[in-house]
């Protein structure tokens, strides 16, 4: 066992969780349906879930699933054991709220690390695990098993972005028909969240929703943070760390039939050097008793502010 890994334990084993209670069993007993929650993260969101993710190792190409330990934690020691020295990338991210929308991507090249050369990839003040994008065309995508038809929808994700100089919009979460890649100018269409790039770095993360950004607020390269978007039929609104800065009108319904994390096969991609931790993204506008529950959680959990 490496000592990175061997440190990573070590501070999930001092970890206090602010609950005991996962936190998809939270949302449900505040007035979600489970069938409108979208849970993903290598840590474990849902009493009865199982799995987390599917890790390949570099060497051989074997895949394995990865749970959880008593704790509610990524099994850290089933991952080290399985990859070794070598390369660990993510090959599903599977959904916890049993909605049968695991995340998959077709592509090996495609996939995100969470081991480089046996060293665990860990963000945020707590050491968590992270998914780690080492070149540009990257992500997953989900079929939803049931469309979206409406614009009451929010997302959370705990996340980073690098400073990389870009023409084009870093995608970290979008809605998508199922024909489209990368279009984000239709009314069925839009990116929930990204960064919102142009010939410079920039700060900012954004919604687009049209083809033009709808929200925006500002975090810091490389820090690891709660970015929300919250689309409650009229507005859409941006929060960071569970302050908000702005809301501004939607422009339509969206008409999604998949949800896209990351973005491959497209111009709009990811950029080298960001990091994710967890996507929570539910088929309602979360009110504020959700927004809190969701960030208390996280925010806990992940050391962000």
């Amino acid at each position: 066992m490496s000592r990175r890994v061997r440190d990573a334990m070590l501070a999930a084993s001092n970890y206090t969780p602010i609950s005991s209670i996962p936190l998809v069993d939270q949302l449900v007993a505040a007035g979600v349906a489970l069938t409108d929650i979208y849970a993903y993260s290598p840590r474990k969101l849902y009493s009865a879930a199982t799995k987390g993710v599917s890790v390949r190792r570099s060497n051989d190409n074997s895949v394995i699933d990865i749970g959880f330990d008593g704790s509610g934690n990524v099994n850290l020691s089933a991952l080290s054991t399985h990859v070794g020295a070598n390369t660990g990338t993510v090959q599903t991210l599977y959904e916890q709220a049993g909605n049968a929308a695991n995340m998959t991507t077709g592509l090996t090249t495609r996939e995100m690390q969470v081991i480089n050369a046996g060293a665990v990839r860990t963000a945020g003040n707590n050491n968590r695990l992270c998914l780690y994008v080492t070149a540009s065309d990257m992500g997953y995508l989900t079929t939803m098993p049931t469309p979206i038809t409406n614009a009451l929808n929010s997302a959370f994700m705990i996340c980073s972005h690098n400073n990389a100089v870009t023409a084009s919009v870093p995608r970290y979460l979008s809605l998508m028909t199922s024909a489209s890649t990368g279009d984000n100018a239709s009314a069925s269409t839009g990116v929930l969240i990204c960064r919102n790039s142009s010939s410079s770095p920039t700060t900012a993360w954004s919604i687009l929703r049209n083809g033009s950004v709808k929200g925006t607020v500002s975090g810091t390269f490389g820090q690891l943070d709660q970015i929300a978007a919250i689309h409650d039929g009229t507005n859409a609104t941006m929060w960071l760390n569970n302050a908000t800065s702005n809301a501004v009108g939607s422009g339509g319904s969206f008409n999604a039939t998949r949800l896209v994390m990351g973005l491959t096969g497209s111009t709009f991609n990811m950029l080298p050097g960001a990091q994710i931790s967890e996507l929570i993204f539910l088929r309602t506008a979360a009110n504020s008793t959700i927004r809190n529950i969701i960030h208390a959680d996280q925010a806990s959990y992940y050391g962000v502010a």
